[in-house]
């Protein structure tokens, strides 16, 4: 090989990690926009950035990947059914559904799709968590309730969840993945009850409970006797201390504002349902917005019922069969990082607005992807 030849392909290296470096920082640009657009800290120009950002980041994927008829009726069915909302029902807003497919939508592709810097995203996991965490230790509020303009403490959870997300899609190639994300699990866990919040115990418990038996199915004798043994030694200290417990960290489990919040929640979720189903083109493209006047706001602390309410029924169901073939078959392929997540996800899900229009909707998005580009091979 001539020593021409040789700066030739020194120079086409140098320019692929660069092209990659910029990927990577316009699409963490964008997250941190759509993380400052959900909690309440975005202007209007910082809105309008991160739409133009977000144009810009689906040309060039749209431009340099050949993506497969799958996804573009994804994307189109998306587009039709948030129209038809908008043209019958006017159920959803015209930029909230901007936020989903201009922003959202292509991070996931991306994440799917693009050559990223696997490093660069756990860092930028760990700095996430570390930043929300530390914004809800130094909160200013004396009750340590609204730790963002727009976002309580109930959201460090769901942020938690995104950072273990992305660590995960940068650990996926590594052979201690799993337990590195169990450790992730842990503070996340931690962090849950340090905030008080019923949704982020109830899913980073069932995640801690996810990994552990799998680790446990793949360990060796001597790792499950170890992993029973850690167990016992917290369920001894669990019951012992379990007065304390209840009363400084599962507070809301017990106390009656407990269940006022739970008589809310579902008061939300039967008023939709019942509202639902006295007309054919509310379950078809949702529920008008002017048949919710008693919500005293579109948040119903269900993403489920919020994505009908945006989209209607057919993507609804397009986009639960898709993410039920992802997890299917990430577990047969023995990608059990992702899958945990995946499982993590839906339950939080239940429990309050992650989608659409919020930051983790990349998630549900990225599953959904995950299918229609790579089908076996996820």
């Amino acid at each position: 090989m001539s020593l021409q030849t040789k700066i030739i392909i020194e120079k086409n290296k140098f320019f692929q990690h660069l092209a990659i470096l910029f990927g990577d920082v316009l699409v963490a640009i964008l997250i941190v926009l759509q993380f400052s657009i959900n909690v309440g800290y975005a202007n209007r120009s910082q809105t309008l950035l991160a739409l133009l950002l977000g144009l810009i980041l689906s040309f060039f994927l749209y431009i340099n990947y050949k993506l497969k008829w799958q996804t573009y009726t994804y994307l189109l069915v998306a587009l039709v059914s948030s129209l038809l909302n908008l043209l019958f029902i006017e159920g959803a807003e015209f930029l909230l559904i901007g936020y989903d497919l201009l922003i959202c939508f292509p991070i996931a592709l991306y994440f799917v799709k693009g050559n990223y810097n696997r490093w660069f995203w756990r860092i930028f996991s760990i700095a996430l968590a570390i930043f929300v965490i530390n914004k809800y230790i130094t909160s200013t509020d004396i009750f340590k309730y609204q730790i963002f303009p727009n976002a309580s403490r109930n959201y460090i959870s769901v942020f938690m969840i995104f950072a273990m997300f992305l660590f995960c899609i940068s650990e996926v190639k590594y052979k201690n993945a799993l337990r590195n994300l169990f450790v992730f699990a842990v503070v996340s866990f931690m962090a849950s009850i340090m905030a008080v919040g019923r949704g982020g115990i109830i899913a980073t418990g069932f995640l801690l409970v996810v990994i552990i038996l799998i680790l446990f199915r793949k360990s060796s004798l001597k790792t499950k006797g170890l992993l029973l043994l850690l167990l016992c030694i917290f369920l001894y200290v669990s019951v012992i201390n379990l007065d304390y417990i209840l009363d400084n960290y599962f507070v809301r489990f017990t106390k009656d504002n407990a269940t006022g919040s739970n008589s809310e929640r579902s008061y939300f979720v039967t008023t939709y349902l019942q509202t639902m189903i006295v007309n054919p083109l509310y379950i078809l493209f949702g529920v008008a917005r002017s048949s919710l006047s008693q919500y005293r706001v579109l948040n119903f602390h269900n993403s489920y019922l919020q994505f009908h309410f945006t989209y209607g029924l057919i993507q609804m169901l397009i986009s639960a069969n898709l993410f039920i073939s992802s997890l299917r078959k990430l577990y047969s392929n023995e990608r059990f990082t992702i899958f945990a997540i995946g499982l993590c996800f839906l339950v939080r899900a239940m429990l309050d607005m992650l989608f659409p229009a919020h930051l983790l909707s990349i998630v549900l998005y990225y599953f959904c992807l995950l299918s229609t580009e790579n089908g076996d091979g996820v």
